[in-house]
């Protein structure tokens, strides 16, 4: 859980934005407010983008960058 944490609360790398999101309607927010809350998104067959859930006490998605994603 302590390391978990620690990569939430790291300087994002450079060209990542994240967040450490403690809730759904935080997560849904922060994506909110990249993409815009009227967004329509569509994923290509084979260029889905990869996201990581981790098995902690709040939601922890930590979206890793792709194709689908550049």
């Amino acid at each position: 859980m302590r390391r978990t944490l620690e990569q939430c609360e790291a300087k994002p790398t450079k060209g990542e934005t994240k967040t450490c999101a403690t809730s759904l309607e935080s997560m849904l927010q922060f994506v909110a407010a990249i993409i815009g809350s009227e967004a329509k998104l569509g994923i290509k067959p084979g260029k889905a983008p990869v996201c990581h859930f981790f098995p902690v006490k709040h939601l922890m998605w930590v979206p890793q960058p792709s194709q689908a994603t550049k």
